[in-house]
């Protein structure tokens, strides 16, 4: 049950990177003034300072789900020599929704950067392109793994893999 977790854990690290070389980055850089105050330090803006705080709270929470998901799923395999079917299917949302919510701390960050993100050898895009990329992996697949958990809460056999 845990092998998604190694698809999906690199997308928390791929934008929890991203974040991190964002925050070093903007603490002295300063707006050009093509929208807003030139000479501004970007980190100065509240609007930024949002977007640095969600992501970072996004990516926190998925790492909190998944080493829990992860700890709890190996000392039920350690005590009953298998996971039940309630742990594979928690486990299979939580691979599925940090893939996501990666996904949405990325795209914060990635807004936040502006059009120099789009060059090829600014690292922002790189880190955007492996979570987009993380997310469409069949296995992560957002729409089929929250129906699949849904079914199983209605008490319905839950349809795909876990």
């Amino acid at each position: 049950t845990c092998v998604p977790f190694s698809l999906a854990t690199p997308a928390v690290a791929a934008a929890a990177g991203a974040l991190a070389r964002f925050v070093e980055e903007n603490k002295v850089r300063q707006t050009h003034g093509a929208v807003v105050l030139g000479g501004k330090k970007v980190a100065d803006f509240q609007t930024v300072q949002k977007r640095v705080g969600e992501a970072s709270a996004r990516i926190d929470a998925c790492l909190t789900l998944a080493r829990r998901d992860v700890a709890e799923a190996e000392a039920e395999a350690v005590a009953e020599g298998k996971t039940t079917v309630e742990t594979r299917l928690r486990n299979r949302r939580t691979q599925s929704f940090i893939a996501q919510d990666a996904m949405a701390a990325m795209n914060l960050i990635f807004d936040a950067v502006g059009g120099r993100g789009l060059q090829r050898d600014h690292p922002t895009q790189r880190a955007w392109r492996d979570v987009a990329a993380i997310n469409h992996h069949i296995s992560l697949n957002f729409d089929a793994v929250m129906s699949m958990y849904g079914q199983h809460m209605f008490g319905l056999p839950p349809e795909g893999q876990f």
